[in-house]
């Protein structure tokens, strides 16, 4: 009995180590990862816009945004709801109002067209996408309830796809002669 009960401790802490591991560094790590490529990519994509003409290089807005996706990139390993919050609760006192990112951006979109203006505001829009998804990526509490509560939900998707194939291969030719009929009917 105590053999036994040894080697369930044993394999439930290797096992909880392995969840820890997994998810504090493989997990997070391609989180942080899967967001700086698709950073990157919304990055890239603007730089095109401005390469096609659309907002000058050295417009401050495009400045403004392009400098922003670059700190989103740098600092993305940092990125999480607990950041997010502390972020919020530290700087809600110590940042006045007329220097707030987005009154920075707005007052530098003023000059633009509104197609350019409208562009912008679509690639801050996808930026601050990104970084929602990453902060509830990143965070431990989020990816619990989302295995907890989700993980059901897709076994049972899975379970409903097999059996929909086995009855589609079951009632392969009553289907089929159905189909014919309305087919025939619908001519």
């Amino acid at each position: 009995m105590k053999t036994e009960m040894a080697a369930q401790i044993i394999v439930t802490t290797i096992s909880a180590v392995g969840i820890w591991y997994g998810f504090f560094f493989l997990y997070k790590e391609h989180t942080v990862n899967e967001f700086r490529h698709r950073m990157f990519a919304l990055r890239d994509q603007l730089f095109d816009e401005a390469a096609d003409g659309i907002i000058a290089f050295d417009h401050p807005a495009y400045g403004i945004m392009r400098t922003t996706m670059n700190g989103f990139i740098r600092f993305g390993h940092r990125i999480s709801l607990f950041e997010l919050g502390v972020s919020y609760l530290m700087l809600r006192k110590h940042t006045p109002t007329n220097s707030s990112y987005l009154t920075r951006l707005n007052d530098s979109m003023k000059s633009l067209d509104k197609t350019a203006a409208d562009k912008l505001r679509w690639y801050q829009s996808r930026m601050i996408e990104l970084v929602i998804i990453q902060s509830l990526a990143a965070s431990p509490i989020f990816v619990f309830f989302l295995v907890a509560y989700a993980a059901p939900f897709k076994l049972v998707s899975i379970a409903r796809d097999k059996l929909l194939n086995f009855l589609s291969k079951l009632l392969e030719k009553p289907i089929d002669s159905m189909e014919s009929a309305a087919f025939v009917i619908g001519e």
